[in-house]
C-alpha cells in the first residue's frame, strides 16, 4: 500500500547544513605527478618492509631488535631511504645490505638509486656501491672496472669544482679536495685485484691509499702480503715493520715477517 496515499509522508530528504563543505571534486590524486609520487612512496615503504622481513627470515635481524653494529646500520639506513632518499643518499643503505650479505636486496636498492637520479646529481657514490656489490658477488674483474668508473667520477667532480674557481687563488682551507669515496674505490679495486692475483696492480692501488693515510697499519700489512706474492721480500718486510710501529703487537704483521723468514 502506498504510504503517501494513506496520508503518511515518506522519508524526508536531508538538507545540507549551513556551513557544510561543498561536494569535493576529483582532488589532488587527479594530478599525475602526485600519483607518481604516491607510487614511489609506496614502493619505498614496500622495499623497506621487504628488507626487514627478509632480514628477520634470514636471521640478519632479530625480532627483538638489532643485535650488532651492522644490523643497527642497516636499520638506520633503511629508515632513511623509506623517508624518500634520492641518488647517492641511497648508498649507506646499499652498503649496509652488502655488509649483511643481502646482495639480492642490495641489487634492488641499487636500481632504485639509479632510477632516482635526476639532472646533474653525482653518481660516483652509486658506482662505488655497485663495485662493492660486484666484489661481494665474486665478480672481481667487473668490480675493478666499476671501481675505476667511480674513481673517474670523483676526479671529474673535483675537476669541475676547480674549474668553477676560474683560476682564482685559494687558501689550503678552501681549495676543493677529492671526496673520500675516491679512496674507498681505490681499496675496492685493490682487494679485487688481489683476488684476481693481479698483485702488481693491487700494490699500485694500495700505494695510492697509503700516500694519503700512511699510518693505516691494516693496509700496510695487506700491501706487504701482496709484495710477498711478487717476491718482493724487502718491500714486504718494510711494510710489516712500518705497521708494527703503529700497532706493536699486530699478529698479522708478525706472521708476515715470519713468512718471509726475518726476525721480529
Amino acid at each position: 500500500m502506498n504510504d503517501v496515499g494513506n496520508g503518511k509522508q515518506g522519508p524526508a530528504k536531508k538538507k545540507p547544513q549551513p556551513g557544510a563543505p561543498a561536494k569535493r571534486g576529483p582532488g589532488m590524486f587527479a594530478d599525475p605527478a602526485v600519483v607518481r609520487m604516491a607510487y614511489i612512496a609506496a614502493g619505498l615503504v614496500i622495499l623497506f618492509l621487504a628488507t626487514v622481513v627478509g632480514a628477520l627470515a634470514t636471521g640478519v635481524l632479530s625480532p627483538t631488535g638489532p643485535r650488532t653494529a651492522r644490523e643497527r646500520q642497516l636499520q638506520s639506513a633503511a629508515a632513511a631511504v623509506s623517508a624518500g632518499a634520492r641518488g647517492e643518499a641511497w648508498t649507506p643503505y646499499i652498503d649496509a645490505l652488502v655488509a649483511t650479505g643481502d646482495l639480492t636486496q642490495a641489487r634492488v636498492a641499487l636500481g632504485q638509486a639509479r632510477a632516482s637520479v635526476t639532472g646533474t646529481m653525482p653518481v660516483a657514490g652509486i658506482d662505488l656501491s655497485e663495485a662493492r656489490i660486484l666484489s661481494a658477488e665474486g665478480r672481481y674483474a667487473d668490480a675493478v672496472d666499476m671501481a675505476d668508473k667511480a674513481m673517474k667520477g670523483y676526479q671529474a667532480e673535483l675537476a669541475a669544482k676547480l674549474a668553477a674557481l676560474g683560476g682564482k687563488a685559494t687558501t689550503a682551507e678552501t681549495t676543493p679536495m677529492i671526496r673520500a669515496g675516491y679512496y674507498d674505490a681505490v681499496l675496492v679495486k685493490a682487494y679485487a685485484d688481489v683476488e684476481l692475483k693481479r698483485y702488481g696492480d693491487a700494490v699500485k692501488a694500495f700505494d695510492v691509499y697509503i700516500k694519503i693515510s700512511p699510518t693505516a697499519s691494516d693496509i700496510l700489512i695487506d700491501r706487504g702480503y701482496a709484495k710477498i706474492a711478487l717476491n718482493d721480500k724487502a718491500g714486504a718486510e718494510k711494510d710489516f715493520r712500518e705497521a708494527l710501529k703503529y700497532v706493536p703487537y699486530d699478529a698479522d704483521a708478525k706472521a708476515g715477517l715470519k713468512k718471509i723468514g726475518v726476525a721480529q
